[in-house]
């Protein structure tokens, strides 16, 4: 189908975040990590025609900013840290792991008083079983949960303050490479919690800190926090549910990132993202409706600019919905329809906006 495949529709969050990425197999549009899971509307009637359907990342990933999932505590005064029941790590050593040794910490040493005694104890009991590298990577997490990351485990906070030094405790060999991890959570099940977490915690120590790296930037450049307005300074706030206030306004945002400030941390999670050009919004509708294949299409969305991006997919994400509702194009994209006939009722309504849209 012409163009099918040519426009990121963003539905909403997290991730993480994380939100989660894109199963884009174009350059147009920015992935979105802090969406929810896919949740396109269906017509009330039988369809043989297939709406022109625009690229919607998987978004069952864990927002950054929700309580990573199964970080058990200790029972020690101190903090909060891992104990063994978290999936032992893959240090690749004979000696303890992170596990081992956060399990000898609440053997010998909960009776320490403040840090200070606490290395000192573990220094006496622990660190000479501990393998290469762990006690740093625990003393680093002990920190990181009572320091920054105090009022909550999230992946956000570990990724921003800590996460050499989570990913050298609990990591895995399944994702060797970001982009592996990415394609992972892309893979994730809508009604499945855990899938993501699981991809992430499986993600080798290089390709989660790579993650890590990403994310933060992209929401650092673009900050994501639940709330009932998106603004410029804060772009991908979401609701209550977890869906995005003004996606398009978010993805502007994350794909300005992803090929400026965040390039080279995208480059190793995620497909390069060009960066804006500078034709309007109203060439862009006319160019992407005269495209005859995704390529053409592309072409259309890299040349707008930022506010030209944003305006053409809250146009589109609009135009879509009320397609998928049947409020327009519901015989030519019906049970009688055509897909010719559903394609060109579709994109006349891009050119020529039903009510409730706004056009260029």
């Amino acid at each position: 189908m012409k163009k099918a495949a040519a426009i990121l529709m963003i539905l909403a969050v997290f991730g993480l975040l994380v939100a989660c990425g894109g199963d884009s197999d174009n350059n147009a549009t920015s992935d979105v990590h802090e969406t929810k899971a896919d949740t396109i509307m269906t017509l009330d009637v039988p369809t043989s025609v297939e709406i022109p359907t625009p690229d919607i990342p998987k978004t069952d990933v864990p927002k950054a900013d929700t309580p990573l999932a199964d970080v058990p505590t200790a029972d020690t005064p101190l903090v909060d840290v891992p104990k063994a029941d978290v999936p032992k790590t893959d240090t690749p050593t004979t000696t303890n792991g992170c596990d081992d040794y956060f399990t000898c910490m609440d053997e010998n040493c909960t009776d320490a008083a403040d840090t200070n005694e606490l290395i000192t104890c573990m220094a006496e009991y622990c660190d000479a079983s501990a393998g290469a590298g762990v006690p740093d990577a625990a003393m680093g997490l002990i920190a990181c949960y009572e320091g920054p990351c105090v009022d909550g485990l999230t992946y956000s906070c570990i990724f921003a303050n800590c996460a050499a030094d989570y990913f050298f405790c609990y990591h895995g060999d399944a994702n060797e490479t970001c982009k592996d991890t990415m394609a992972c959570l892309d893979s994730c099940p809508e009604d499945d919690d855990t899938c993501g977490p699981t991809c992430i915690d499986t993600s080798s120590v290089a390709a989660g800190t790579d993650l890590g790296t990403y994310w933060t930037c992209e929401g650092t450049e673009c900050p994501s926090e639940e709330g009932t307005t998106a603004s410029e300074a804060k772009p991908c706030v979401y609701d209550a549910d977890g869906y995005y206030i003004d996606s398009a306004k978010c993805a502007a945002c994350l794909r300005e990132a992803d090929s400026g400030t965040c390039k080279t941390a995208n480059d190793e999670c995620a497909d390069a993202v060009p960066p804006f050009g500078s034709t309007t919004c109203a060439t862009t509708v006319t160019c992407y409706i005269d495209a005859v294949d995704d390529t053409a299409a592309d072409t259309c969305l890299d040349a707008a600019s930022k506010a030209a991006y944003e305006v053409f997919l809250r146009l589109y994400n609009c135009v879509y919905d009320k397609a998928m509702a049947g409020d327009i194009c519901a015989t030519e994209c019906g049970e009688s329809g055509t897909e010719e006939g559903c394609n060109t009722c579709f994109y006349d309504a891009l050119g020529t906006p039903p009510s409730g849209c706004v056009g260029c």
